[in-house]
């Protein structure tokens, strides 16, 4: 679980930092789509 929690950690991290310089929206989608997938992980293990 610790790793679930650290790559939701992680996708947020570069999400935040994408939006705030790159304004590349494809990315962006692209990790917040990822960051969802692990989202629901963690709380399929709980």
């Amino acid at each position: 679980m610790n790793s679930i929690t650290s790559n939701i950690e992680e996708l947020q991290n570069k999400l935040n930092q994408m939006l705030i310089q790159e304004h590349d929206l494809t990315k962006a989608y692209t990790i917040s789509t990822e960051l969802d997938t692990w989202i629901v992980k963690y709380y399929k293990q709980q």
